[in-house]
């Protein structure tokens, strides 16, 4: 069973190496269109998934294969768009093992050429955190810096964002800002990025960073920079410009509060289940929970019981009086995101399965016992979602291997 993971690769001709993207293969099954269709049973479909988990799709010699293979077909060097065009290789593959496409070029030995420490770190805080194209805000300020421009007044954003019919307001361009800035970022996230800055303030203007007024006089960082920037243009095609959040996406948890404006970023640990300010609570589900779930003290019984409705625990422990609870059973004013994934082994990221309102009848204070065998409280509910899930994921995320 350990290349399982090759059918959906096969059958639906997706190759980028992409979890996420053979996940969804596999749950929408209807790999040959037309009369004939392929439809797996349900156990079967359940060990491609654990294969796909387990499955290590970047390793270097895989790596350097897709690589020579669309070198040799370009007849030249290839950047990381030939290979989001060409379907071969995500290139969210190699900025999530690479700091950067540069250092794997020199790992491979196919370049001689050179970055500075600084072009490095904002080509690396560029991979990690834009290249996805979430939101365009950020990727279109960036063309804008690359063309010349060197500051920004609050109007010029304003008729930026309006000009490409994005939504805005003032707390996205504080933001964007915050993004580009990296004062969004806290503790060893800041750090690892420490010199990535795009801009930065004085006074009412936000204007590039010396960083990268350098960095730009780099033909090839320029290059480098250009090519992230047009594989993100790409991606973000696939993301609402109308909303922060695109149902049955997935997000990481910082990049959820990040897209919500949030002035700062929460260590993923602080967050564990939920959190929630302003108006905005936000709620992270595993569904599947292994013995050794290191995100609980208890054993969580969240479940799916239907395409509409969550059921929910809050964390431990709680009562009918906490404060977060008093929200959900009164919550005129705030908006409930629900995020999923089907097990820890997913990795970081949770499918946006939208918003939802708490069923007020079934909350429910109760007792549950911890891994030591004490008894904590903690208050159990339904979620009902404002729209039901899409079948094919609510199938995915609700089966199980028996």
């Amino acid at each position: 069973y350990k290349n399982n993971y090759m059918i959906p690769m096969s059958l639906s001709g997706d190759i980028t190496r992409n979890k996420n993207n053979l996940r969804q293969k596999t749950f929408e099954t209807n790999y040959i269109s037309g009369v004939s269709s392929i439809n797996f049973e349900s156990i079967a479909k359940e060990r491609i998934f654990q294969s796909i988990d387990r499955a290590k799709m970047d390793s270097m010699v895989e790596l350097r294969r897709i690589y020579q293979e669309v070198k040799n077909r370009l007849n030249r060097i290839p950047y990381l768009f030939d290979f989001q065009e060409q379907g071969v290789l995500d290139p969210l593959v190699l900025a999530n093992k690479f700091e950067h496409y540069h250092e794997f070029l020199t790992k491979i030995k196919e370049t001689a050429r050179v970055l500075t420490a600084n072009e490095g770190q904002l080509l690396k805080f560029f991979g990690r955190e834009l290249l996805p194209g979430y939101r365009q805000h950020e990727l279109l300020l960036i063309h804008q810096m690359i063309h010349g421009k060197v500051d920004f007044t609050h109007e010029e954003l304003v008729e930026l964002f309006t000009g490409y019919d994005l939504a805005y307001d003032q707390a996205t361009i504080d933001s964007v800002f915050a993004t580009l800035s990296l004062s969004f970022y806290v503790g060893g996230q800041r750090k690892s990025y420490a010199g990535g800055a795009f801009l930065t303030q004085e006074g009412e203007i936000r204007m590039i960073t010396n960083g990268l007024r350098q960095a730009l006089n780099n033909p090839y960082f320029v290059e480098l920079l250009k090519d992230s920037l047009a594989v993100a243009f790409e991606k973000s095609k696939a993301y609402r410009t109308d909303m922060p959040l695109t149902r049955y996406k997935k997000y990481r948890r910082r990049d959820t509060i990040r897209l919500l404006n949030w002035k700062e970023q929460m260590v993923d640990q602080n967050i564990g289940g939920y959190t929630y300010k302003d108006g905005q609570f936000v709620v992270f589900v595993t569904l599947k929970k292994d013995e050794d779930f290191k995100g609980a003290l208890m054993a969580y019984e969240d479940e799916l019981l239907d395409a509409q409705t969550l059921h929910y625990f809050t964390k431990s422990p709680r009562t009918i009086h906490s404060p977060e609870v008093k929200i959900l059973q009164n919550p005129i004013d705030w908006n409930i995101y629900v995020f999923a994934q089907k097990s820890n082994d997913e990795g970081t990221d949770f499918y946006y399965l939208g918003e939802v309102r708490p069923v007020t009848e079934t909350i429910k204070q109760v007792e549950k016992t911890t891994k030591e065998g004490k008894k904590q409280s903690v208050v159990q509910m339904n979620l009902s979602f404002t729209e039901p899930i899409d079948h094919r994921l609510f199938q995915y995320l609700s089966s199980t291997e028996d």
